[in-house]
């Protein structure tokens, strides 16, 4: 099985903090599919900032 998972945040974050993040998902990750008996995991983290073209709306009540 080939877990991968992409996240994208704002800018300004360091390389140490993606870090933390991409190790912590990973972590999430293994804990999740530990249960997963007879099949070989294989699971990545990829951590970007988000481009230039995004855009984000807030809608409230």
């Amino acid at each position: 099985m080939v877990v991968h998972v992409e996240l994208a945040i704002a800018r300004g974050r360091t390389a140490q903090t993606k870090s933390r993040l991409t190790r912590a998902v990973l972590e999430l990750v293994e804990r999740h599919t530990a249960k997963a008996a007879g099949l070989v995991v294989h699971a990545s983290v990829d951590v970007r900032d988000l481009g230039d073209a995004y855009t984000e709306s807030v809608t409230t009540p």
